[in-house]
């Protein structure tokens, strides 16, 4: 696998992961805060029929299901 630093417009983006869905390859989204990469990202897997899961739903999953273990 290479890896490769590229700047990318927003219609761009959505291209590449089309892509990358498709393909299950790992992409590194970096920008600053509000600029529209969860949205981009999340339109991106649902047109590929997924379902986004982020880090941050993994770690409510894990606390709910720690939570439910101990009653």
């Amino acid at each position: 696998m290479t890896s490769t630093a590229v700047t990318v417009r927003p219609r761009q983006l959505a291209d590449i992961l089309a892509v990358t869905i498709n393909a299950r390859e790992p992409v590194l989204i970096k920008g600053g805060p509000g600029v529209g990469k969860s949205d981009i990202v999340s339109e991106a897997t649902r047109a590929a029929g997924g379902a986004l899961v982020s880090r941050a739903s993994q770690a409510r999953a894990k606390a709910v299901l720690t939570y439910a273990s101990r009653r």
